[in-house]
């Protein structure tokens, strides 16, 4: 693919966007609201904020840029009013000095970078693995998915029901789709991808760490980008840790990094 050009920086940032934004207007369609999730738009900032899950990846603040700095009191105050600390996602395409140091005069720093990557859908690296079975997670196969989820990244499994019903609710909606991997009939990983209208994303993907290092992730992307191309879409992107073996894997499947984001938290 040809170089990144800001146009480019700011679409995909764009349908990142859009992706939140889809799923979690499903979830605060669920009757009563019970994450008390809110979205608005601030100037031409989007803030994501959703109460009873206080962690950075629903209280998150995307597209704010120089021309919204005016606007950055208002921003951080619509997660005071809740003593909420939001995540600055800051695309380089859309900083300046000027926004670094209003950041900094209001104890935001950076404290990570992440890499967001695209290409085209047609992709590189298929091969066959027979002890490899991806497949459509079925509705009554949710609570499994957020089992898989929640304990590749080792996060509480408390939050068990929760990630089941945030994913039940995206089910009936055709931009969602949602896989297991088995290997040798053994669940080891998941995944799902979001398509809008000519572009999709690698929305997330979580391998079990007894399955790791069989190249399960890396033919899940490769299996979401044959699913966006079959369903017309020509470019897709995707999100890793600077660096990691997710990063990697979109790599080797044709993808090549566009930019990395700036995170920035309250210190």
């Amino acid at each position: 693919m040809e170089a990144i050009t800001l146009k480019q920086a700011r679409l995909l940032d764009e349908i990142e966007t859009a992706m939140l934004q889809a799923k979690m207007k499903r979830i605060q369609e669920i009757t009563n609201n019970p994450m008390e999730i809110d979205i608005q738009m601030i100037g031409s900032t989007t803030a994501f904020k959703a109460v009873k899950m206080p962690g950075p990846a629903f209280n998150t603040i995307r597209g704010f840029k120089h021309e919204d700095l005016p606007l950055l009191d208002d921003l951080i105050h619509f997660y005071q009013i809740s003593k909420l600390k939001p995540q600055f996602e800051l695309n380089p395409a859309f900083t300046s000095p000027d926004l670094f140091r209003a950041l900094m005069c209001n104890n935001y720093c950076q404290t990570r970078f992440h890499t967001v990557l695209y290409g085209t859908t047609q992709c590189e690296n298929m091969r066959n693995e027979p002890a490899l079975t991806i497949r459509s997670v079925k509705a009554q196969e949710m609570d499994l998915y957020a089992d898989i989820y929640l304990k590749s990244f080792k996060l509480p499994i408390e939050l068990k029901q929760g990630v089941a019903q945030h994913n039940q609710v995206l089910l009936d909606d055709p931009r969602w789709s949602f896989y297991i991997a088995e290997w040798d009939g053994q669940p080891a990983a998941v995944a799902s991808l979001f398509v809008e209208e000519k572009m999709a994303v690698l929305a997330a993907a979580a391998t079990l760490p007894n399955f790791r290092q069989r190249g399960i992730h890396q033919q899940l992307v490769n299996i979401r980008m044959k699913e966006a191309e079959a369903r017309g879409t020509a470019i897709i992107s995707g999100q890793a840790n600077f660096g990691s073996i997710s990063q990697t894997n979109m790599e080797k499947s044709g993808m090549k990094i566009a930019y990395t984001k700036g995170i920035w938290n309250s210190l």
